[in-house]
């Protein structure tokens, strides 16, 4: 896993095996900086291990955590803290007192992460004795004075299990990261992928400081806040007015993405092409039929019945009003129906800003509208529609914990209103 993924950095927990033998084996990989802490008896032991490109010194080790120093231009510009939790309840508090002192005297950007050994909520747990958690509540007021936010992370929720088989089984999410404020204004798109649980009790945690980032466009919207001064809807006359070809677009950063999915296989996917495939597959399977298709005359056979019930006919009256052309002054109550501030469609324009630009805009917009109206011709832009998958839970894992909405240019909720 280390090689085919090609890390900058390992850190290896419970060794169980001196430092020097855990980096000839890994020597191999290019990690030739290294540190830690040497097996005491038959358990514990650290590894930390890094390539040459990485900037880092050990300024402390002990059997419970690492302390590394980043360093650039022979300046000290943040630190890490690579952490290994006291299994026993009973001995954890000394660890965060002990980290506490070090974070106090060292007033750097930080981050901190590891195996904590500790769970800090009951969602973080699944299985065995339900209610209070040992050592969460003080856990959580350390982390509060120390400031310290959760790094986010995608995959499956639990780290650990005890291995145990049916009403036995227990997993929970032991390893996390965190870091200072200052630290994530460093590294705004940090986040950590958790890995399945196979060959360990405890799932591979990688570090990944551009997981949240993405570039992909994201369509042009208009901030609702903006048409509340006067200079800015001044701005919109001049610039309607203008003949333009072509719309105004940009490009950013987008925080909301989909890194890994769990198929119904239970297989787990992080590659993005894939990732659309399971939804794909999952959704044309949600949205089909299993009906076969019934031959012509068995279905005219069953529906006969069907045939035979009287409706009762339009009016002339009805007829004359469905075939009058639709009028400008429909268009505008269909405006003003509209909630000004839902979200837009591919235009990113919301009703809001025919609301409050009416006088500038509506001939446009209502020949436009109209012409669509009457005769039933729409221009492809207006038609074209955001398919968005909103999770139903915290921290989704499988298709069936999305639900799919859509939304489509406010243009098109007139047309269609």
């Amino acid at each position: 896993m280390v090689s085919a993924n090609n890390y900058d950095f390992i850190f290896l927990q419970e060794t169980k095996s001196t430092v020097n033998k855990v980096a000839s084996m890994f020597g191999h990989s290019g990690f030739r900086n290294f540190g830690g802490v040497n097996v005491e008896g038959r358990s514990g032991g650290l590894f930390v291990g890094w390539k040459n490109y990485c900037n880092f010194e050990v300024a402390f080790a002990c059997k419970n955590f690492i302390i590394l120093e980043f360093i650039e231009c022979n300046k000290i510009l943040w630190y890490l803290f690579l952490v290994y939790g006291e299994p026993a309840a009973a001995k954890r508090r000394s660890i965060w007192t002990s980290l506490g002192e070090w974070l106090a005297i060292k007033n750097k950007p930080f981050l901190l992460f590891g195996d904590i050994n500790q769970v800090d909520f009951l969602d973080d747990k699944l299985g065995g004795r339900s209610g209070v958690i040992h050592g969460a509540e003080w856990y959580n007021k350390w982390k509060n004075m120390m400031n310290l936010i959760d790094v986010p992370f995608k995959g499956p929720r639990f780290t650990w299990t005890n291995k145990r088989d049916d009403e036995d089984r227990l997993f929970e999410r032991l390893d996390k990261a965190y870091a200072s404020y200052d630290w994530f204004n460093l590294y705004p798109n940090v986040g950590t992928k958790h890995y399945p649980i196979q060959f360990s009790d405890h799932a591979p945690i990688e570090v990944n400081f551009s997981l949240n980032k993405l570039r992909k466009k994201k369509p042009y919207e208009v901030e609702s806040w903006n048409l509340e001064f006067d200079d800015c809807l001044q701005m919109i006359k001049q610039d309607w007015a203008q003949q333009i070809n072509g719309s105004v677009t940009f490009r950013c950063l987008c925080a909301n993405s989909i890194h890994c999915i769990r198929d119904f296989n239970g297989n787990w996917h992080y590659d993005e092409k894939t990732i659309g495939h399971v939804f794909e597959e999952y959704f044309i399977n949600l949205f089909s039929t299993n009906t076969p298709d019934l031959p012509s005359d068995v279905f005219m056979e069953s529906h006969a019945h069907l045939f035979n019930v009287p409706l009762p006919s339009l009016k002339e009256g009805d007829i004359s009003r469905l075939e009058k052309h639709f009028s400008a002054q429909e268009f505008r109550s269909a405006v003003f129906q509209l909630g000004p501030l839902k979200s837009p469609g591919p235009d990113g324009i919301p009703a809001i800003f025919y609301q409050k630009c009416s006088f500038f805009v509506k001939k446009d917009v209502t020949d436009l509208v109209l012409m669509a109206l009457n005769t039933g011709n729409i221009a492809r832009e207006i038609n074209r529609t955001f398919i968005c998958l909103i999770p139903k839970v915290d921290g989704p894992e499988s298709p069936d914990q999305f639900r799919p909405i859509s939304l489509c240019n406010v243009l098109m909720k007139i047309i269609t209103k």
